[in-house]
């Protein structure tokens, strides 16, 4: 092989190399990025969204009225990725998991990529989702607010 030719053959692999040793950093990163932001949603969700959820499930057992908070952790999903963590407030005395039945339930569940909670809130008859926001704007107050509009509508 011509030395010329070697020499740019070397510059072609290293340049290969470095991207690749780049896009793996990036990956690392990425992937340490986002277990932080799981870090901080178990903190939020701790101290703040438990302690307001379980406000609202005091009141309403305190009147004979069903709830319960129930939570799922970050898990493993059949398809390779990860299901969304989340926390919710049912209204039901019972969680009906068969086809057709929905349950009242408020839910928030925390989307790791941008480090934000957002809402879902289902009726008997009726689901979809509510507002968004930031990990770092979470208090007590909002998760009340988003609740209280929740409950004023039939379910």
């Amino acid at each position: 092989m011509k030395p010329e030719v070697e020499t740019r053959l070397q510059a072609l692999l290293q340049k290969r190399e470095d991207e690749k040793l780049a896009s793996e950093r990036r990956t690392i990163a990425e992937k340490e990025r986002k277990e932080n932001h799981l870090t901080a949603f178990v903190i939020v969700r701790d101290s703040i969204i438990r302690p307001a959820l379980t406000e609202i499930v005091q009141l309403y057992v305190a009147r004979g009225f069903p709830a319960r908070i129930l939570e799922k952790n970050e898990e493993a999903n059949s398809k390779g990725g990860t299901s969304q963590p989340y926390i919710k407030l049912s209204l039901e005395s019972e969680t009906y998991s068969y086809s057709g039945t929905m349950n009242a339930e408020f839910t928030v569940y925390f989307e790791k990529e941008k480090n934000e909670i957002w809402i879902h809130k289902s009726t008997r008859s009726s689901a979809g989702p509510g507002e968004r926001l930031p990990l770092d704007r979470v208090s007590s107050e909002w998760i009340h607010e988003q609740f209280l509009k929740y409950a004023s509508q039939p379910y």
